[in-house]
């Protein structure tokens, strides 16, 4: 199918890069909607409820929705060039719809890591980055979402090697 993924995974693929393109057309569209709300009043939508029997593309749904607040809190830590650097090649990179879907397994396990340390995205991102430990997991996560090696999966794939 040319997602870098077996036959038997393509559905999970497929429903990955469906999800994806879904929290792309959300976060669109709450993003206009919140530009037309008075200044001082909060926004009516709610906020994803995050549990650990959650499947991988809820985890990747809420990673695409919390990264514009952890850059923004990335932008607020002094001294870590190397985490803010990281968000802002990853967010250069995730509208790439091709590229996304090759890494939908990676960017669900910086959900799932981010859900979690962060109570379901309940806690500030700044608390959670405020830990130093915390911080160089991050970016060791994001750092394997630009591997080669999603890209050399979908070329065996493509070759019947998959």
């Amino acid at each position: 199918m040319g997602l870098g993924v077996s036959s038997a995974q393509t559905p999970r693929a497929v429903g990955l890069a469906a999800a994806a393109a879904g929290v792309t057309l959300l976060l669109r569209s709450s993003k206009a909607a919140r530009s037309l709300e008075p200044e001082g009043v909060q926004s009516l939508q709610p906020e994803p409820t995050i549990s650990k029997s959650m499947a991988p593309e809820d985890f990747f749904a809420f990673f695409l929705a919390k990264l514009p607040e952890l850059l923004l809190a990335a932008r607020g830590m002094d001294n870590d060039e190397e985490l803010l650097e990281a968000l802002q090649d990853l967010e250069g990179r995730i509208s790439n719809l091709l590229w996304r879907g090759q890494r939908a397994e990676p960017l669900s396990s910086v959900g799932e890591w981010l859900a979690d340390k962060s109570s379901g995205g309940r806690r500030p991102w700044r608390e959670v980055l405020a830990i130093t430990s915390h911080r160089e997991v991050l970016v060791k996560k994001i750092k394997l979402c630009f591997d080669a090696k999603w890209e050399d999966v979908e070329e065996r794939f493509k070759k019947g090697g998959g």
